[in-house]
């Protein structure tokens, strides 16, 4: 009998070995470097930008400002060299710092400056230059690239001050900013009180006047229905005729009370209006120690 001996061979794979941090930042910034070769300096930028993130090799960092040297952003281009020229000279390469510094002074030339004079500088002053807020002093002084940049002071109580400058590679934009209190429009305070007492007291006795005319015209129906009942085909006794007249005389009255009333009553309401109101304006007021409010009222 022929036997027969199988093997069976088992191989197993070796586990994927994961790619780590720097190795990743390697390859991202050979992409960069790639990117930045054919002249697509914002896209190196960002993978650059992300290969720094993994791994904040000064190299990358040299790159980075490079990029941002051929966007025309001199300002942070400055900032990543010289933080690398630092870097070079803490591990002893020094042509590479030379090399960075030399990028520095050729930017130099390219930056634009702003300089603004805050007359005066009000409690809680904010600045802000190019979206990019500034410490506010009486003096400030940044440096800011080419092109359009808006500068944007405020302070509380008072008129912001916003306006677009166009700032040129090596020029200087002075400004001087003076911050106004805004001043509230004037509001209506209390009326006068005496003409506002002298017009209730007009109109007080008008409505008496009106109730008098009322109850007095009420007496006067009354009497001249009660003396008219003696009266036989028209013919009234003195005593009856005498009723009537006073009837009649009381309606008169009644007619001069309702019109003195109605008189009284416009002439109080007249005078309650054309009461003096007193104007108040609130002004919001800022030192350089302390911040509130002046109020001017006037009759």
């Amino acid at each position: 009998m022929r036997g027969w001996l199988v093997v069976a061979a088992v191989t197993l794979a070796a586990p994927v070995r994961a790619e780590t941090p720097a190795e990743h930042a390697a390859k991202l910034f050979e992409q960069g470097r790639d990117l930045a070769a054919h002249n697509d300096y914002k896209r190196a930028y960002e993978v650059f930008s992300q290969s720094y993130e993994l791994d904040r090799a000064v190299g990358t960092e040299l790159n980075l400002a490079d990029c941002l040297d051929h966007l025309n952003q001199p300002v942070k281009a400055i900032e990543l060299y010289q933080d690398a020229a630092k870097q070079l000279d803490a591990i002893g390469k020094a042509p590479q710092a030379k090399f960075a510094r030399e990028r520095i002074d050729a930017l130099a030339a390219r930056v634009a400056t702003i300089v603004i004079e805050l007359k005066p500088q009000l409690p809680e002053t904010t600045v802000s230059i190019g979206g990019h807020d500034v410490a506010a002093a009486p003096t400030i002084r940044e440096h800011v690239d080419p092109g359009s940049v808006e500068v944007v002071v405020a302070a509380p109580g008072a008129r912001g001050f916003s306006k677009t400058v166009t700032a040129t590679a090596g020029g200087t934009e002075t400004m001087t900013i003076s911050l106004a209190a805004v001043e509230a429009p004037a509001t209506l305070g209390a009326r006068d009180p005496k003409r506002v007492w002298i017009g209730l007291g007009l109109g007080a006795a008008g409505g008496v006047s009106l109730v008098a005319s009322l109850v007095t015209i009420l007496v006067a129906r009354s009497d001249y229905n009660n003396a008219t009942q003696s009266c036989l085909f028209g013919v009234c006794p003195q005593p009856a005729l005498d009723d009537i007249r006073h009837a009649q005389h009381l309606s008169d009255v009644s007619t001069g009370l309702f019109v003195g009333g109605i008189a009284l009553a416009a002439a109080g309401g007249i005078v309650w209006y054309t009461a003096p109101r007193e104007h108040v304006t609130v002004v919001p007021t800022a030192t350089p120690t302390s911040a509130g409010v002046m109020v001017f009222g006037r009759f």
